[in-house]
């Protein structure tokens, strides 16, 4: 077994993510918060995050991550969370008319390397 095949000192690749998963993601956090809200009304989300922490063993950082749209979960933590609020999974991932949030921005491009830098200079 060589060092290379065990992945030491190579840098993590950071996972692309399609614009339909970002819309998804999107969906998926814009629900949560309507529906904490509806769940425990005129409490904070973070409250309703604690509670479904709670009931799920999710941590309030994991549960502001999905609900900001910066986490994707898996479908297995999807249906937790929904059975916690009494909903179901497809009902986090179905998009409202009234939810009408924009296109996700595109990922920015890798910033150039020294060598790109002077090659455009030159």
């Amino acid at each position: 077994m060589t060092v290379a095949s065990l992945g030491v000192g190579r840098p993590k690749s950071k996972k692309i993510v399609s614009a339909a998963a970002r819309r998804l993601r999107l969906t998926v956090g814009l629900n949560l918060k309507r529906l904490v809200a509806r769940e425990w009304p005129g409490k904070s989300l973070t409250f309703g995050y604690e509670r479904i922490g709670e009931a799920t063993g999710f941590s309030l950082s994991t549960l502001q991550r999905v609900a900001a749209g910066s986490h994707g979960c898996e479908i297995d933590t999807l249906a937790d969370i929904a059975k916690a609020l009494g909903c179901t999974a497809a009902e986090l991932c179905e998009q409202h008319p009234d939810s009408s949030h924009k296109e996700p921005p595109p990922e920015p491009p890798a910033p150039a390397s020294r060598r790109q830098l002077q090659r455009m200079s030159e």
